[in-house]
């Protein structure tokens, strides 16, 4: 738990506490402090964690700009009220700003889905989400961010199991991105007749 809540706050600027989400103010600083291995109860930790949390999040952003138009484009995403395109538009602009900005990429390669240009099956659509997809896998290599990113290609290929382990290896995810992950792998179990497992994915994310 506390690992996953260093990484929220860092990659993506809130906390959560009693499934509330808090905005931190910027600049902020995390300080954290580590246990000595030989403790009874405390393990090294592995080599991709440690990696993030000494060098900040992947998926994180230090251009205020970059994460104003983030923040923009996922609440227009979330919204019942603001076009898809607006979404597209300022998530664009947030990866234009910090192109290296994994998680506003991860929430427009989401939003190419819901405008409708990947469903649609256009050719530039699928150009458009691909690049996305891509750069994802590129910036953050063998992490759940890059399962999640290839998740998309997997539905869009239809391929089941592919779709299922990388859905799967997405759920590590915190934060707004682990609650949506958590979300389609239930989608996913309950589309292939897992109902059960669909419905302990799904109290999971009514916890959270």
């Amino acid at each position: 738990k506390t690992q996953s809540s260093l990484l929220e706050v860092m990659a993506e600027q809130q906390v959560t506490v009693d499934a509330v989400s808090y905005e931190t103010p910027r600049p902020f600083c995390v300080l954290a402090t580590q246990n000595p291995v030989e403790h009874g109860g405390t393990y090294e930790l592995p080599e991709a964690p440690r990696l993030t949390l000494a060098t900040g999040a992947v998926g994180g952003t230090r251009n205020f700009a970059a994460y104003d138009e983030f923040l923009a484009g996922r609440a227009a995403l979330n919204s019942n009220f603001v076009s898809r395109t607006e979404a597209v538009s300022r998530l664009g602009k947030a990866v234009a700003l910090d192109p290296e900005f994994v998680t506003a990429w991860l929430w427009l390669i989401d939003a190419y889905v819901r405008q409708g240009v990947v469903g649609s099956g256009t050719p530039e659509g699928v150009r458009l989400q691909d690049e996305a997809i891509d750069k994802v896998v590129s910036l953050a290599p063998e992490t759940p961010e890059a399962s999640f990113a290839l998740s998309y290609r997997a539905a869009r290929e239809n391929d089941l199991s592919e779709l299922e382990r990388l859905l799967r290896e997405a759920t590590a995810l915190t934060g707004s991105q682990g609650v949506r992950a958590r979300f389609r792998y239930g989608q996913f179990l309950s589309s292939v007749g897992r109902q059960r497992d669909a419905i302990s994915a799904f109290e999971g994310v009514n916890r959270e």
